[in-house]
């Protein structure tokens, strides 16, 4: 690039001037000369000219700019600094400025001044006409506004698109961005090449009557400027209609596909506002979606829910939450209890939701009662962790009356394992003593009677630390599953071929399901005790040994960490009993796995969260957070009260008919009538077959065969040499 020593000196040759005002006569156009650029070359005058010198009193109140004339209007500074140029750019426009050769105009409101100014806002095409072409060679670099007397004012400096240094602006943004390893050099996508053109103009002008005030700058171009033809397809913006049409169909839920088949249909049609009237050789928008228009579609759709993409996410939160910020989001810092900001590398970014609703939910279906509680991830773009606390409404459905979100530690390998018990304790203490502070507590202390986890230790210490005297259930089914997976590392995950291999695995499967249903923590040992003899018995023989040994390494892993009283307690059915008398409820009515909250984790990852998502990306957090307060908890419980409304509804529209007896619903009477006459039997008392049932039992001659049918074994009483005896037992008793 060679920027041309004449380039100053041209800028003390005239330009304009209001006192000549010549027209454009029709022979100059085959004179060699930049395009739109040029003016008439008799012009006179001096570079710092302005267009009102020529007056000799100052202009009437009428002729006034907006806000009164300042004579500041002639000296203000332009703020070279926005300029893209290069180095050697810089130094030609900053000796520009410094020898006072740049050119200034002012105009006042006459209609002779106006119509001066418009004459050279055209000559240059930087009238408002020209500005709409795509073709323009002018790039707005800085812009500003404020309201004046009866209007906006509006000052904008724009560059000419051969000056603008695509290698300047590759520095700038590493610079703002803190990139210190530079990549390869971005691609320039100006239309124009690169020439080192220092043309620039600052125009301040009245946005609602359109008058010019002033033109400053430089508006010369140099000579590769005025010769460059266009080298590169112009960005082609997409029609406003189109965003319309595409932005109500992401309000609405509809996918990139849909939205795509519907402007398809619509620029076949000719649907869209203004493409019939458009002339295609003078439009300067399109109607088609490309791809590259979904980001900037998805930007101004999470712009009308009040969520600015373009900022990093944690300072979107932080004004949200921040009373004297201009983002303050009234309704999202209602919703939050906690919030604690991720300030250095060893803190942790904490964030605790709790709406009204879920705060009387809280004290409604979790106090003295039973809470649900587990962790998920793969939620949000970042590495948070999502824990969510559950209860049961009255129709023991699953209801989320807490949420809490923190970030993953910095060197985690897995996001999934970025909590500690310190971290769930200190959430878990922080809801009970918001909740416990609340007007909503009346004086109580927020306690669950019990709370039911997976077979995370670190969950259950945590409960445990927050509330000593709670009651731990264990769900079944990942307690079975850990059982399982644990066996099927021992013994292959496939049926046995051997028979002592399916021997032993029939026997474990009946051991467990015994133990599950066991009340005594004596009793449960009795029967891993009498197991391992089985076992040991059968070491003694070649063919059994190596299944017998798989199997005392099933029962050593059962008594390490499953078979301690504490922890016996919380999967057995003892545990079960103590919840169900410590909150006065039917045995039934405790809870035997989290399935409740699995349930909404998979609604709440397949249901909710997609509505946003972006081709199935994961959200940005800020986007996560303010969803979750303003529409999906609010939904879910929409959806609660209209159950409860149209359950009363149902019982008032026939209380009549039934005469005031409460009516079943149709398919839970009919099973409940099917249950109540199936045909029931059961052993009385008889001390003399319990005493020989013990003696068998003790003479370990009762073991299983394996049942062709579901949730069955079948006991069989071994009498050497044939067999005395066999009953089907099912596994509910």
């Amino acid at each position: 690039m060679q920027i041309h020593p004449e380039a100053v000196a041209l800028a003390k040759q005239p330009v304009f001037s209001e006192t000549r005002n010549p027209p454009i006569a029709a022979d100059q156009t085959n004179v060699k000369m930049p395009k739109r650029f040029h003016l008439d070359a008799s012009d006179s005058g001096s570079s710092r000219t302005s267009a009102t010198n020529h007056l000799d009193h100052q202009p009437s109140p009428s002729e006034q700019p907006p806000g009164g004339w300042d004579m500041r209007y002639e000296s203000a500074k332009v703020h070279v600094e926005k300029l893209v140029c290069n180095t050697e750019q810089r130094s030609a426009i900053d000796a520009l400025y410094l020898t006072q050769s740049e050119q200034r105009f002012t105009f006042n409101s006459t209609a002779a001044s106006q119509a001066s100014a418009e004459q050279m806002l055209k000559i240059h095409g930087l009238d408002h006409a020209s500005l709409k072409q795509l073709e323009k060679r002018w790039k707005v670099v800085w812009t500003t506004r404020w309201p004046s007397k009866g209007g906006l004012t509006v000052r904008t400096l724009v560059q000419c698109a051969c000056g603008y240094s695509t290698t300047a602006r590759q520095a700038a943004f590493e610079s703002r961005n803190g990139i210190h390893k530079k990549g390869g050099a971005w691609a320039r996508c100006a239309p124009y090449d690169f020439t080192g053109c220092l043309t620039h103009a600052d125009i301040t002008y009245d946005n609602v009557s359109g008058h010019t005030f002033r033109i400053l700058g430089l508006l010369q171009h140099n000579e590769e400027c005025q010769d460059s033809a266009m080298k590169r397809m112009p960005a082609i913006p997409l029609h406003q209609h189109v965003f319309e049409v595409a932005l109500q169909q992401l309000k609405q839920g509809a996918t990139i596909t849909a939205i795509q088949m519907r402007n398809v249909e619509m620029c076949k049609a000719q649907a869209y506002r203004d493409q019939r009237l458009s002339d295609p050789m003078q439009a300067n928008q399109r109607y088609h979606l490309e791809a590259s228009d979904f980001s900037r579609l998805y930007v101004l759709h999470h712009r009308t829910n009040g969520i600015d993409v373009k900022r990093p996410a944690e300072l979107n939160v932080d004004n949200w939450l921040n009373k004297s910020s201009r983002s303050f989001q009234k309704d999202v810092f209602n919703a939050i209890f906690h919030y604690s900001p991720r300030t250095s590398a060893s803190e942790r970014f904490e964030l605790f939701i709790s709406t009204s609703e879920m705060e009387e939910a809280a004290w409604i279906h979790v106090h003295n009662s039973q809470l649900i509680l587990d962790g998920t991830f793969g939620i949000s773009s970042s590495r948070l962790l999502l824990w969510i606390a559950m209860g049961l409404d009255s129709d023991r459905r699953g209801l989320p009356v807490a949420l809490f979100l923190f970030s993953a530690p910095v060197g985690a390998l897995a996001t999934h394992a970025g909590y500690d018990t310190e971290i769930v304790s200190r959430l878990l203490t922080t809801w009970k003593t918001w909740l416990s502070s609340r007007p909503s507590a009346k004086g109580r202390v927020f306690e669950p009677a019990v709370a039911i986890t997976d077979t995370d230790a670190k969950e259950r210490g945590a409960l445990i630390a927050t509330w000593p005297s709670i009651t731990l259930l264990l769900c079944k089914f990942h307690l079975r599953q850990c059982w399982t997976n644990k066996r099927s590392s021992l013994l292959g995950k496939k049926k046995s071929d051997s028979y002592w291999g399916g021997h032993v695995v029939q026997r474990i499967r009946c051991l467990e399901q015994a133990l599950i249903q066991s009340t005594h923590h004596e009793t449960a040992k009795a029967a891993v005790a009498a197991e391992r003899q089985h076992f040991l018995k059968l070491q003694g023989d070649r063919s059994s040994k190596p299944s017998a040994d798989k199997g005392l390494a099933f029962l050593a892993y059962l008594d390490s960490f499953w078979m301690r009283k504490d922890m016996w307690r919380s999967w057995s059915q003892s545990g079960r009993v103590e919840a169900a008398a410590r909150m006065g409820i039917p045995i039934d009515g405790v809870l035997p796995t989290t399935n409740h909250l699995e349930a909404f984790n998979g609604v709440f990852k397949n249901k909710y969260l997609p509505q946003w998502q972006r081709s199935g990306y994961r959200l940005r957090f800020d986007v996560l957070i303010l969803h979750l307060v303003r529409h999906i908890l609010p939904h879910i419980f929409t959806l609660v009260r209209q159950r409860g409304e149209i359950a009363a509804w149902r019982r008032a529209r026939f209380s009549v008919a039934a005469e005031g007896a409460p009516l079943l619903r149709s398919r839970a009477g009919a099973q409940s009538t099917s249950n109540s006459s199936r045909p029931m039997a059961w052993f009385g008392n008889d001390p003399q077959r319990d005493q020989l049932a013990t003696e068998i039992l003790r003479s370990q001659r009762l073991f299983p065969v394996i049942s062709r049918n579901t949730n069955e074994f079948w006991p069989a009483v071994q009498h050497p040499p044939p067999i005395l005896g066999r009953k089907k037992v099912h596994t509910t008793g």
